[in-house]
């Protein structure tokens, strides 16, 4: 059966998006300096809206994710505009998240993204390169800036905001063999690249972390402390904005199911 990828669109877009909203309609007037004549302008104003379809954050990610891999094992057979749409609406989402940690969200997207830059050229190339550049940790796509200038030679290196340098703290939770196995990695690094007596702090660099955790060194930031207390890492970190989340999206990427809490 040829697949009808709009259908599927219209679909995901009812589930997900629709709204059901409360709306204050009501009439404005004025006078007109111009002529002294009395306007009356109707206006709308949204007071509430909710979704329709009230689906928790796993049931929505599922679904796209589901999504995602339909029109990537169809996509050959995919005509272009549909392609595009599907894309599109992909790079909005926010539903878009790897939970599983099996890889295949980042395969399947940048496959989409690839057949759409051999087919459409230089938009969709620069799609590509723009993913690489700032990455899409919640996918498993890190930052590569080498990767990014395969896609558009005149990607520049990516400026770090050393001004927006922020603290945060990670609480990770999950099996005692996983935490021990975080401790024990962070402990390896301090002693190589970090301050293991340092009484201000461990230093050790995120960028290292995330290089043996996913093969990214484009991050910056120090993991200040790393303490496993009975059955909790709390890890305290210095760094940019983004920083705290990807670390937290590598961490779950490469020791399987983490819940991992973040606060500024």
């Amino acid at each position: 059966m040829k697949p009808e990828p709009k259908n599927w669109l219209d679909a995901i877009k009812l589930l997900l998006d629709t709204e059901k909203c409360e709306y204050n309609v009501y009439t404005e007037t004025f006078e007109d300096p111009d002529n002294n004549k009395t306007i009356e302008i109707e206006r709308t104003e949204l007071l509430s809206s909710e979704k329709v379809f009230k689906l928790d954050e796993d049931s929505r990610q599922k679904i796209v994710n589901a999504f995602l891999r339909l029109i990537a094992e169809n996509k050959n057979d995919i005509v272009d505009q549909d392609l595009e749409d599907a894309a599109n609406y992909l790079l909005r989402s926010n539903d878009l998240v790897d939970s599983s940690n099996d890889g295949d969200a980042a395969k399947f997207y940048i496959s989409i993204l690839e057949l759409l830059a051999n087919r459409k050229g230089e938009k969709w190339q620069k799609e590509l390169a723009e993913l690489f550049y700032y990455g899409k940790p919640e996918i498993g796509i890190f930052r590569n800036n080498a990767k990014a200038k395969e896609y558009d030679p005149e990607v520049e290196p990516y400026e770090h905001d050393d001004e927006n340098i922020c603290f945060y703290q990670l609480l990770i939770r999950g099996t005692q063999g996983q935490l021990e196995a975080i401790q024990k990695l962070i402990t390896e690094l301090c002693q190589k690249f970090g301050t293991p007596d340092n009484e201000f702090g461990l230093y050790v660099p995120v960028q290292c972390v995330l290089k043996i955790l996913v093969g990214s060194d484009e991050y910056l930031g120090n993991i200040i402390s790393c303490d496993l207390k009975e059955s909790t890492i709390i890890m305290d970190l210095e760094c940019e904005s983004d920083v705290a989340d990807t670390l937290k999206y590598a961490l779950q990427y490469a020791f399987g199911s983490l819940d991992i809490e973040i606060t500024e």
